[in-house]
């Protein structure tokens, strides 16, 4: 499906003050699309292009040129951006959801301020006889976008990521 996974570590990019209001979003900033939350996180990240109230358009090129979706957008903060000739990219991490894609399109994804959309909720029980503390399960809680096509094809990777990240491949 054209993913190229990149190992990263986790980043809360949330302030730990109580009460504090996060910075508003603006035109230049980091914004992300999240297709799998939880103990895995995947997802884009891109620029935002302009913002009109509570719409926002983004990347300035399509996600997957979707059409209609539902995929959560989320503030990303990028730590370095890696140019090449080839297939320049950025490695990035995203925070929490801060509203809805609703339009991928050939110029640009476009969607809502506010509420995320309703994901899928996949748990995984993982009972091994091997290594240290087997005698109870780790459980690992995923959610996932609900589309049509991409639902079952990351409810695969992220059970595929589980089981080789905790068992013998």
């Amino acid at each position: 499906a054209g993913f190229s996974p990149i190992f990263t570590g986790a980043s809360n990019l949330s302030d730990t003050t109580p009460g504090a209001v996060a910075d508003p979003l603006r035109e230049g900033d980091a914004i992300g699309v999240a297709l799998v939350t939880g103990d895995l996180e995947m997802g884009a990240t891109g620029t935002v292009t302009h913002i009109d109230g509570d719409r926002i358009y983004a990347f300035g090129h399509p996600f997957y040129n979707l059409g209609p979706a539902e995929f959560p957008l989320t503030r990303a903060h990028v730590y370095t951006m890696l140019p090449s000739l080839m297939m320049s990219f950025k490695i990035s991490s995203m925070g929490e959801t801060i509203g809805t894609m609703q339009q991928d399109r050939a110029t640009a994804i476009a969607g809502t301020l506010g509420k995320g959309p309703a994901l899928v909720p996949m748990t995984v029980r993982l009972q091994s006889d091997r290594g240290a503390g087997s005698a109870s399960p780790r459980v690992l809680n995923y959610r996932i976008v609900n589309d049509q096509l991409f639902t079952p094809l990351l409810a695969y990777v992220a059970m595929f990521n589980t089981l080789t990240s905790y068992e013998r491949q």
